[in-house]
């Protein structure tokens, strides 16, 4: 059976639709990935903290702890106001505290969780860098 060209061209059209709208559907929500390295008690555990900005301006955070394998534990709050980064995660007891660099590439702060405080420092990963 032959296929009709008018349905090949028809076909074309609508995966060359495709491939122009996807930058246009990836432009109107940005991720950032930051990393940091928690140490406590002789461990050193990565984390890595990654925040969705949403086109309406909201933005939502997951976590991984990369050594324990948990991943995408949720961010109940997030606020990033001025130079002032902060987030809290209830399902851990947890809290993060930090000051954002000038440039924006680094936030260093103080983790907090079960009455213990630690010195942790995020770096904001470049874009495809993620390890």
């Amino acid at each position: 059976m032959q296929v009709p060209n008018w349905l090949w061209i028809l076909l074309a059209v609508a995966l060359l639709g495709l491939l122009v709208m996807k930058p246009v559907l990836n432009s109107t929500a940005s991720q950032e990935v930051w990393q940091g390295v928690l140490r406590a008690d002789g461990l050193e555990l990565r984390l890595v903290l990654r925040i969705s900005k949403a086109p309406d301006g909201t933005m939502t955070a997951t976590l991984d702890s990369v050594d324990q394998g948990a991943l995408n534990l949720p961010v109940d709050t997030l606020t990033i106001e001025n130079q002032a980064f902060r987030f809290e995660m209830k399902s851990l007891g947890a809290r993060y505290e930090g000051t954002l660099n000038e440039d924006g590439t680094e936030v260093v702060g103080v983790w907090t969780q079960g009455g213990r405080s630690f010195p942790l420092t995020f770096k904001r990963l470049e874009p495809n860098a993620e390890r």
